[in-house]
């Protein structure tokens, strides 16, 4: 499935906006920005954890995720000539030259 909306995206020239990281920022993709993956598997340990030592899982507070990652790939902005405010840079979690 990705590699075919890389297809798309490449041949149409047309910016794409990922909500996960992975491959898809990495190849073509110009920004994505989801949950960070480390905080939010360490966030159900903690979910675990309480069920283990008895706690209702019923009575457990769905939480959202709290930390959020920026990546912007620069590659893929170049290709489609859009410039970057130098303000979203420095929000940015890691940039991909």
């Amino acid at each position: 499935m990705i590699s075919r909306v890389l297809v798309i995206v490449l041949a149409f020239i047309v910016a794409a906006v990922q909500a996960s990281r992975g491959a898809w920022i990495e190849s073509a993709g110009l920004v994505a920005y989801a949950a960070n993956l480390s905080d939010f598997i360490g966030r159900s340990a903690i979910y675990v954890d309480k069920i283990l030592k008895g706690e209702d899982p019923a009575g457990l507070a769905v939480e959202q995720p709290k930390k959020f990652d920026l990546v912007i790939n620069l590659r893929t902005a170049k290709t489609l000539g859009l410039t970057i405010p130098p303000a979203v840079l420095q929000r940015a979690d890691e940039i991909i030259q």
